[in-house]
């Protein structure tokens, strides 16, 4: 079994992950959108970047945390 700390995606891997491209990948990164988890930068620099898995799975528990604090205030406001 691979440990999740060594196994590193490059930048093609991580817009395939989620679908972006190269362009949207370098906006998320940049991202200034109030609520919103700036998409973190590479751990690894270089032609191409890489990121870690782990810094990824990090990144994707943070942001589906903070989609639900909203969603829960959005509910309790609305039900006030």
């Amino acid at each position: 079994m691979v440990n999740n700390q060594s196994t590193v995606l490059t930048t093609d891997q991580v817009c395939t992950r989620y679908g972006w491209s190269a362009t949207t990948l370098w906006r998320k990164q940049r991202s200034k959108e109030p609520g919103a988890l700036a998409f973190p930068l590479p751990d690894f620099e270089g032609n191409p970047n890489k990121w870690l898995i782990s810094t990824l799975e990090a990144w994707e528990k943070e942001n589906r945390q903070l989609k639900r604090d909203r969603q829960e205030a959005l509910i309790k406001h609305t039900a006030a």
